[in-house]
Formats: structure tokens, C-alpha cells, sequence
């Protein structure tokens, strides 16, 4: 029940947890407005820390590399919580993960980095769960949504849409289902996808899509997200994910 805003340092603008065994949670509280010269504009965890966010916004924090929101290198849990407006020079404007991040119930919206990761930019051996979450209007030069380094991350009962630069995602990911990934270009491209598939089976409309379709009319606009993403990416890839789902009713 607590608002922490203003406040500048070199790590942890607002928090900074890097004790042994050391435990933080916020609750029901505000972390807003705080910079970081160098990492963790919001709050920072020490990979022997531990950090839960919960019933919380963390907003408008800024970090001079990385890690807008959070930078975290131990545990952090994220619930009910909302990381809006938050910015890195380098990479990760909502969250900067290289230890464990389970993000549940929460909003990560309006983030942005100027390398990767806009939402959330996982690295070197970091795990990343997101779960019944919403990444939405993020941007990066790379994973405008989220950004996986070396390790997959899981994703599950989620939407990752209207990144304005950078792609949805862009890595490997384990899909858990019931997930709605979105880009821009690819928007318009599951739009004539709902007209084939589910409009009336004998409607003008349907058989001129169908057609268009089949003539490679739309494929523009899945190679333009395509063409976002790196050469070396594996089959697990985002977009490979989001090419074989169906866009929700």
C-alpha cells in the first residue's frame, strides 16, 4: 500500500534487492516514474533475490541499459500487476529476465527498448512463464512483444498483439494453448482467414477470398512479419506458431 516514484540510482531506481536470501514483495503499491542509470529503472533483483509483484503498477520508469521496469537475475513474480510505460536504451523496457520470470494475470502494455525485448527480453539461461497475460502495444527493434534468448520460454492463455515495431515475439517458444499472437500485418492476413473459415460457405464474399487466397493475394503480409525475423531462427519459431493457429472468434 505504498508509492514509490522519483527516486533515481545507478541499479534499482526505485528498489534495488540484491541481499542473500533476500526477500521483497509489493503489494498493492505503486513504483512509478523512477530512472536507473544503468539497469533496473523500477526495481532490481540480485540473482539471490527474490521479488513478487502483485496487485501492483510499475509505470514510467526508465533505464539508461536495460531493464525499464524490472531487471531480474533472481526470482520474480509478477500477479494481478500492471508494467505500463516503462523504457531501456538497450534491452528489456517492461522486464529484463536472466533468472526466473512467472508472469500471471497481468498487463504489460506501452513498453518500449531500443534493442530488444519490449515487453519482456528473456537471456542467457533465464526462464520466462507467461500465463493468462496480455503484452499488448509494446516495440523494440526486436521482439516487440517478448524476446527469447537462449532458453524456450512458456507461454499459455495469452495474447502477444499490436507490437508497432519489432514483431509480436521472436524466438522459440513452448505454446501451452488457448494464445492469441498478433502482428499488425498479420491482423489483416487472419482477418480474410475468418472470412474462408467461418463466414457463409456460398457468400460472394467467401468464394472471392478463397480464390485471392489460393492466388497468394495476402501472403505479403505474412512474409512482411516473416521478414522481421532473423535467418538462424529454428521451427519453433513465432512466427511458425502463429502461422498454424486460427485467430479467435
Amino acid at each position: 500500500n505504498s508509492t514509490l516514484s522519483g527516486n533515481s540510482a545507478r541499479r534499482g531506481g526505485g528498489i534495488s534487492n540484491y541481499g542473500i536470501a533476500s526477500m521483497v514483495t509489493v503489494s498493492n503499491s505503486t513504483v512509478s516514474g523512477n530512472s536507473a542509470t544503468y539497469v533496473g529503472g523500477g526495481i532490481y533483483a540480485g540473482s539471490a533475490a527474490t521479488v513478487t509483484v502483485s496487485n501492483s503498477t510499475l509505470s514510467g520508469n526508465s533505464a539508461g541499459i536495460s531493464g525499464g521496469g524490472v531487471l531480474n537475475n533472481g526470482v520474480l513474480r509478477v500477479q494481478n500487476s500492471t508494467l505500463s510505460g516503462n523504457s531501456a536504451n538497450n534491452n528489456g523496457g517492461g522486464i529484463l529476465n536472466s533468472g526466473t520470470l512467472t508472469v500471471s494475470n497481468s498487463t504489460l502494455s506501452g513498453n518500449s527498448a531500443n534493442g530488444g525485448g519490449g515487453g519482456i527480453y528473456n537471456v542467457f539461461s533465464g526462464r520466462v512463464t507467461v500465463q493468462n497475460s496480455t503484452l499488448s502495444g509494446n516495440s523494440a527493434n526486436r521482439g516487440g512483444g517478448i524476446y527469447r534468448g537462449d532458453r524456450p520460454s512458456t507461454i499459455s492463455n495469452s495474447i502477444i498483439a499490436n507490437s508497432s515495431s519489432g514483431g509480436a515475439c521472436e524466438g522459440s517458444f513452448t505454446n501451452l494453448g488457448h494464445n492469441l499472437i498478433e502482428d499488425p500485418d498479420l491482423a489483416q492476413y487472419y482477418d480474410k482467414l475468418w472470412d474462408i473459415t467461418r463466414g457463409p460457405i456460398f457468400s460472394p464474399k467467401r468464394l472471392v477470398e478463397v480464390v485471392r487466397m489460393n492466388l497468394g493475394a495476402y501472403q505479403h503480409w505474412v512474409d512482411a512479419y516473416a521478414g522481421r525475423t532473423p535467418p538462424e531462427t529454428t521451427p519453433g519459431e513465432c512466427i511458425e506458431a502463429i502461422r498454424a493457429m486460427a485467430r479467435p472468434v
